[in-house]
Formats: structure tokens, sequence, C-alpha cells
């Protein structure tokens, strides 16, 4: 009898403890020099490097700021891109069709939804390996501010990606 008591105490412990530790820590990150705001699932890995890309056949200098999570085996990305060289006769929306550009070159996909200017893709990075490749999903928004271009993206398997918490994340970017 008292048996039954123990178990039925642990069970309400184990639920308790485990309700109080959520998979999805949501947090309020801020860009480097509050250029950018977002809400990111967990606490993020940061890393900034410079990058020189060729866009209409002349090479421009871009600073990259990247903030990366990932949680339940989904990829939460927030990338920041910047021109060096300001006096460049490169836009910012010009850079943005060129990054979203090359993500889809690498990402052979559908287009499955488009939802307050966030996109979602169901497809498969092109790879080298003759293994057949993992379905993938692919969600991602671009805003273009004044001197650089945001993006934010999510990435999972077609079986671990949540709708809801990738939209809620990609609408958070400010």
């Amino acid at each position: 009898m008292f048996r039954h008591g123990y178990y039925c105490i642990f069970l309400i412990c184990f639920l308790c403890i485990n309700s109080c530790s959520p998979t999805f820590n949501w947090r309020e990150v801020y860009g480097l020099q509050d250029e950018w705001r977002a809400l990111l699932p967990g606490k993020p890995f940061k890393e900034k490097r410079v990058l020189t890309l060729q866009i209409d056949n002349e090479s421009h200098r871009v600073e990259i700021s990247r903030h990366t999570c990932e949680i339940n085996q989904t990829i939460f990305l927030v990338e920041s891109a910047k021109l060096i060289n300001p006096q460049s006769n490169l836009s910012p929306k010009k850079l943005k069709d060129f990054l979203e550009e090359r993500l889809l070159v690498k990402f052979k996909g559908v287009q499955v939804k488009n939802k307050k200017n966030a996109q979602l893709y169901r497809g498969a990075f092109n790879s080298f390996n003759k293994a057949q490749p993992k379905e993938m999903i692919l969600a991602f928004k671009y805003k273009i501010k004044t001197e650089y271009v945001l993006s934010a993206i999510v990435l999972a398997d077609s079986l671990s990606f949540d709708e809801e918490k990738s939209f809620f994340f990609l609408n958070s970017l400010e």
C-alpha cells in the first residue's frame, strides 16, 4: 500500500521537475550595436567574420555577424551583413537579393509557404555525398535596414520542424 503511494509521489515530482525545465527558453538577443533585436530559443553562439563577395563582377567586403542556437535538431540563426566600404555603389537591397539567391542555390527546394514576408521551403542541401540527402525544411525572413541586411533563418529536418515556433522566431526579428 505504501509502495503505491511512493510511486505516485515520485511520478508527481518527476512531472513537476520536467515541466520546470523548458526546452525552448526564449530570450531577447540584441545585435552588437543594437541594430536588431530577436527572440532566440536558447543561448546563442556568436560569430563574426569578414568575407569578400563577387556581386555584379565587383568585389565587395562584407562583415557578417551571426548568432546561432540549436534546439531539438533545429537551427535558429540571425545574421547581420554590412558593407565595409559604404562608398560602394552596392545597395543593401542588392546585397539582400544576392544573399537570398545564394541561400536558395545551396538549398534545392520547393516553396511551400509565404507568410508575412517569411518564406518556407522543403528540400535538401546540395552535397557532394552520393548518399540520399535528408529532407529538410528551411524558413527564412530578410529585412533591409539603412546600412545592413538582416536575416533570420530556421533549418530542421522535416520530422523535427515546428512551424509555430519557427514563425514566432522569424517574426520576432526587428
